[in-house]
């Protein structure tokens, strides 16, 4: 089976069916009959006699045509097509109206990528899904394992392949904070698109990394009033170019009071400065 660009997964047999129309004008007595043998259901003593009338009576509305030749899927991105198919667990020639569209649903999102989703039938042969999927935000580290996480917080047990671009996001509860603090940082895009990655300090405020994970700049941010130490950076690097000097760290923890700290190699350099040179 495969997933074609329009992202629909279809069952669809080649021949056409010559009794949809027929099928299409006995819809409202095979709705009808539907609902009556539910109710039946319902009742324990006649629990067992509508199962068979049941049975019965899918296979005879499956004689007609209302049986299921195509599944359409959309919204699909993340999740693969093999674990969409076995979650469905129907094949084509099933009654269609035999299909517990409540049970596919729950099946479907149990799995890794998918959000929520609505399940229906477009009778007389059609199984409709459409699909919400979690969107990565970031790449939470912990333990030495990487996870995609959404902008609600949630951890995505998936691996992370294609999602390198995404800032990496360190600490004990970052998840759930992380949506808070790319909305701040996103505020001021020209210094933004410079995050590689954030850590979470005892869960209370962020040290953020700029330009590279090893050797970028550390900027460490209040605990509050985070979005105006975010915009003090900003304005800073406008007016000053402070993040083109050679500095390890910028420290804007102090609201009236700014610490940088040059780095090993401007050090180095500024030590090796001969007699009479400038610094």
């Amino acid at each position: 089976m495969e997933i074609k660009e329009d992202n629909i997964i279809s069952l669809r047999n080649p021949s056409e069916w010559k009794t949809r129309m027929i099928g299409i004008l006995i819809f409202l007595s095979v709705a009808i009959t539907s609902g009556y043998i539910t109710w039946l259901a319902k009742n324990e003593i006649v629990s067992k006699a509508s199962s068979s009338i049941s049975h019965e009576f899918h296979l005879a509305t499956s004689k007609i045509g209302f049986t299921l030749n195509e599944i359409l899927i959309q919204g699909r991105s993340k999740t693969p097509p093999e674990q969409l198919l076995k979650a469905i667990n129907a094949k084509r020639g099933t009654p269609i109206l035999a299909l517990n569209v409540n049970e596919i649903k729950d099946r479907l999102e149990k799995l890794t990528w998918i959000k929520s989703v609505k399940v229906k039938r477009q009778l007389p042969d059609i199984l409709h899904i459409v699909i919400n999927e979690r969107k990565p935000i970031a790449i939470w580290q912990n333990n030495k394992q990487f996870y995609p996480i959404d902008n609600q917080g949630t951890v995505i047990e998936a691996k992370i392949d294609g999602l390198t671009h995404l800032p990496i996001i360190v600490g004990k509860n970052a998840p759930e904070k992380t949506f808070e603090l790319l909305a701040v940082l996103k505020s001021e895009p020209s210094i933004a698109e410079r995050v590689k990655a954030a850590t979470f300090v005892s869960s209370r405020r962020w040290n953020i990394v700029l330009d590279d994970i090893q050797k970028g700049i550390s900027v460490r941010l209040p605990e509050e009033g985070l979005d105006k130490a975010w915009t003090r950076l900003a304005k800073l690097n406008k007016t000053q170019g402070i993040l083109k000097r050679k500095i390890s760290v910028i420290d804007l923890r102090l609201p009236d009071r700014l610490t940088v700290k040059v780095s090993d190699k401007a050090n180095k350099n500024y030590f090796n400065k001969g007699p009479g040179q400038k610094t």
